[in-house]
């Protein structure tokens, strides 16, 4: 696993296909500056694409955070030598301790005998649906050491464990009610959907493969909470649900070498 274990931060070097890139890495292309927001190979980076696409582009100096700040989904600041990204907009939220933020960065993974403890016995609470992460990298440790000891193959871990982040930013979007989202930040988050349930499409088709949804979703209110936090999503489209076919066929599995 040297992919997720090579974790340091870029100094701005240029963009290569074939590196992998770790969350909050930094590079340039075309003359910009990008942060990683997935594990990144062979992923190009644009100027154009969201931030749950894998990279998000950044001004030459990122900002530390400010609190009397509007913040739109996509922008990254600095908190305590940490980087943060915007998951979607707000004003006033602390990046440490809220979900309208993500820290971009890989500590290491965890290990495969630690225990993952639950502070809550409400299988229907935030603790237990989005668990513990003791590693701060957005994921929860019970999904991440199922990703690890289920996917023997270093591409599968990582498209797994990149899939986890707009997963948990669904449940969180049921469990928050605060978060109502703009209607370019729903048709970003189900574009990014339909990209990832046509890899799993394809996949399943070429081999018998544990979906990592189904690892994800450990409970059936696990389950209802995800596809409440999807009507959530939907129902901020504001009827605009007019997907391009270009969006509903669009497949992440090019970025992955299986």
């Amino acid at each position: 696993m040297c992919w997720f274990l090579s974790f340091y931060a870029l100094s701005e070097q240029p963009w290569e296909e074939q590196v992998t890139y770790n969350v909050g890495d930094r590079v340039t292309h075309s003359r910009e500056i990008f942060v990683a927001t997935l594990w990144n190979k062979s992923n190009e980076p644009s100027v154009s694409k969201s931030h749950w696409e894998g990279w998000i582009h950044v001004n030459q100096s990122i900002p530390q955070f400010d609190v009397d700040e509007n913040y739109h989904s996509g922008q990254v600041v600095y908190v305590n030598g940490d980087l943060y990204l915007s998951k979607w907009g707000h004003k006033g939220e602390q990046p440490e301790t809220s979900w309208y933020w993500r820290r971009l960065a890989t500590d290491g993974v965890l290990e495969s005998n630690i225990e993952v403890s639950v502070e809550s016995s409400n299988p229907k609470s935030a603790e237990v649906i989005l668990g513990t992460d003791l590693n701060r990298n957005n994921i929860k440790d019970s999904f991440e050491l199922a990703v690890l000891e289920t996917y023997q193959n270093e591409e599968l871990q990582r498209m797994a464990l990149n899939m986890s982040f707009i997963y948990r930013a669904v449940h969180e979007l049921e469990l928050d009610e605060s978060i109502n989202l703009l209607e370019e930040e729903s048709l970003e988050l189900f574009n990014s959907l339909f990209a990832w349930e046509n890899c799993m499409e394809e996949l399943g088709t070429d081999q018998e493969l544990i979906d990592p949804m189904s690892l994800y979703l450990d409970s059936i209110y696990a389950s209802l909470l995800y596809r409440f936090g999807q009507n959530e999503a939907y129902r901020d489209l504001n009827g605009e649900f007019n997907f391009s076919e270009k969006v509903l066929t669009r497949s992440n599995c090019i970025y992955y070498d299986f």
